[in-house]
């Protein structure tokens, strides 16, 4: 079985990651990972390498339920921005 990974470098804002792992889940994908990041008031984007979640040892299900709670700790930060890795 061949595994596609998708990491798209397409930033989201908190509200708009929560709406794309809802239709994630709705597609039945796995998540495999959230990479969240923080701009800058220059516009330069920071990982934060301490907050990176890996869920690919999870299953589909697990991976959703860990999504939700990875993110359920952000969002009080307007300058947080989120990359769902997914297959």
């Amino acid at each position: 079985m061949t595994m596609t990974m998708t990491m798209t470098n397409n930033y989201n804002t908190h509200q708009v990651s929560l709406q794309r792992l809802r239709e994630m889940q709705r597609q039945d994908r796995n998540i495999l990972g959230i990479e969240p990041l923080v701009v800058a008031d220059a516009g330069r984007v920071t990982p934060d390498l301490d907050g990176i979640a890996d869920f690919s040892d999870a299953s589909r299900r697990q991976s959703h339920a860990a999504a939700w709670r990875f993110l359920e700790m952000y969002g009080s930060d307007p300058r947080e921005r989120f990359d769902l890795v997914v297959e």
